[in-house]
């Protein structure tokens, strides 16, 4: 019986950065999220504004609901 592996060579991989940061005197969040491949190309890059946003706990509710 002959099975077919693959090498761990051939799995592409992904390195994924996030960040999110929160300004109180303006009431305003912003979330980034950066992936780049195993030479460091970027791949994708994403930012999000959001406004009128109440405290950090409520930014971070948002962010959550978007990750799907």
């Amino acid at each position: 019986m002959r099975r077919n592996h693959k090498f761990q060579e051939d799995i592409p991989r992904v390195t994924i950065f996030f960040d999110a940061a929160f300004d109180s005197r303006n009431n305003r969040s912003a979330t980034g999220l950066v992936a780049r491949d195993l030479r460091g190309e970027l791949l994708v890059l994403k930012t999000i504004v959001h406004n009128s946003v109440s405290s950090p706990f409520a930014a971070e509710a948002s962010d959550e609901r978007r990750v799907e």
